[in-house]
């Protein structure tokens, strides 16, 4: 029989070797595990794995192991990034780019918002691209079917004076002048037109302008070639037949001039009329006691100035001037420049004696002229000179067309009068008055002033031909 004692150390045997066994087993099966805040556990690797951890290999200890967490880009829904870990990246609701990529190399994406243009059109952008293609950015996230962009407009200015307020590129496809974004109509500058002066002179103004010259705005878009600044008066054509007109077309029309700024208003027209010739040598039609009580002398009933032979200016050699009638003239051994024309006109002959030009109309004769300056173009003769005072700066036109009844030379020098040889500023001899050919035997040229400075203008014939007309000089 057995030996009890060996049959216990029999049955013991297979236990201890299970056990080794089994230590053996645990003592493989288990390592470090780090995790992503830099802690360290010994666990198996499933343990390590369910824990979210960072199995480092079997028989490894955290006492040799270094669990110090890797950094990289971790990119945000708004587009930011930051250099953090992986588990703080995904705390913070970012995506994890990888270890040791930057933000520069991650290129995070862009979020993208309503972009509205001056249109009222909108497109999902991002902030960055946005303002490049002329947007205005809405915000982060913003939608386009929830933001109304609303177009931008301003005012439209035209040439005649009207506004509407549109986009500016509704503007442009209407051939106006857009003001700005959000500008008002009143903004728009007022288109000139014909602005009437005291002294029966047109000047081209705004109608604000012409107000603080104290004249008389004609309506805008008209012109000085169109407008009779003449001061009216009552015009009568019988004893209840009367019309306020200038006394130029009163005469014209056969009636009888009342005076100046006199009206058909409560006035009752007399049953005569003739012709009044005042000490100057003008004349108008008018009633006895109108033309005693302006210091005229009346010719008589029925008289009309054409038949007056009123007194007229009467230039002699030396400048000097009397108001007489023709024959007068004659005997007297001057030249007459017709009834109604006042002796100012004589003292223009030479270029030291230029007169005064104004914007508007100015009346001239070159009857009795000599050449005083020299001959720039059109074989001119028979000169007469004026000195126009440029108060602003600018493009002025200066014509002899409308009623010049000669054929006319004209020339624009500067101060002071010009030496033989000299060549002048411009120069013309015919131009095509009505804007189409044939050209026309009367003279225009267009010119650059400059404020502050004088001019002279030279007005000649052709070939020393002689009459009676109209300067018209537009200014800037």
């Amino acid at each position: 029989m057995m030996n009890r004692r060996l049959l216990f150390m029999l049955l013991l045997v297979p236990c201890v070797l299970a056990t080794e066994t089994v230590r053996a087993g645990d003592a493989g099966g288990i390592g470090a595990c780090c995790f992503s805040d830099g802690g360290c556990q010994e666990l198996s690797p499933g343990e390590c794995e369910d824990v979210g951890g960072e199995y480092q290999g079997d028989q490894t200890f955290c006492e040799g192991v270094d669990c110090t967490p890797g950094t990289g880009a971790c990119c945000f829904e708004d587009g930011t990034c930051i250099q953090t870990t992986p588990g703080s990246c995904a705390k913070g609701g970012g995506e994890y780019q990888g270890d040791q990529v930057t933000c520069g190399a991650a290129r995070c994406p862009q979020p993208v918002g309503a972009c509205c243009f001056v249109n009222g059109a909108c497109l999902e952008l991002t902030e960055r691209v946005c303002p490049t293609i002329g947007g205005v950015y809405q915000g982060d996230f913003t939608s386009c079917d929830v933001i109304p962009c609303v177009p931008v407009t301003g005012a439209c200015c035209f040439q005649d004076g009207s506004c509407f307020v549109v986009t500016e590129d509704d503007c442009e496809d209407l051939g106006g002048f857009y003001r700005g974004d959000a500008s008002p109509c009143t903004d728009c500058p007022k288109p000139p037109g014909a602005c009437c002066l005291d002294d029966d002179v047109c000047v081209k103004a705004t109608e604000s302008g012409c107000a603080k010259k104290g004249g008389i705005f004609r309506g805008t878009m008209t012109s000085c070639f169109d407008v009779d600044c003449a001061p009216v008066g009552a015009c009568c054509f019988g004893p209840f037949q009367c019309a306020d007109q200038s006394q130029e077309s009163c005469i014209a029309s056969g009636g009888v001039y009342q005076g100046d700024l006199t009206s058909c208003v409560g006035f009752r027209c007399p049953d005569e009329g003739g012709a009044c010739c005042f000490a100057d040598g003008t004349c108008i039609q008018t009633s006895p006691g109108s033309c005693a009580k302006g210091g005229g002398e009346y010719q008589g009933d029925g008289v009309s100035c054409d038949d007056a032979g009123c007194a007229g200016a009467c230039c002699f050699s030396d400048g000097f001037c009397l108001p007489v009638n023709p024959d007068d003239c004659v005997e007297l051994g001057g030249s007459y420049l017709g009834d109604d024309t006042s002796c100012v006109l004589c003292a223009a002959d030479t270029c030291v004696s230029a007169l005064d030009l104004f914007e508007g109309e100015t009346r001239f004769s070159n009857l009795g002229a000599t050449q005083d300056g020299p001959v720039p173009c059109g074989l001119m003769g028979a000169d007469v000179w004026f000195i126009y005072h440029a108060k602003r700066s600018g493009p002025v036109t200066i014509t002899t067309c409308g009623d010049t009844d000669f054929d006319t030379v004209i020339a624009w020098w500067p101060t002071p009068c010009p030496k033989p040889g000299t060549t002048p500023l411009a120069c013309n001899d015919d131009s095509e008055c009505d804007g189409v050919e044939p050209l026309d035997l009367q003279s225009t040229i267009i010119v650059d002033v400059v404020a502050g400075e004088s001019y002279l203008l030279q007005v000649g014939g052709f070939l020393d031909d002689q009459g009676t007309g109209t300067i018209l000089l537009v200014g800037p």
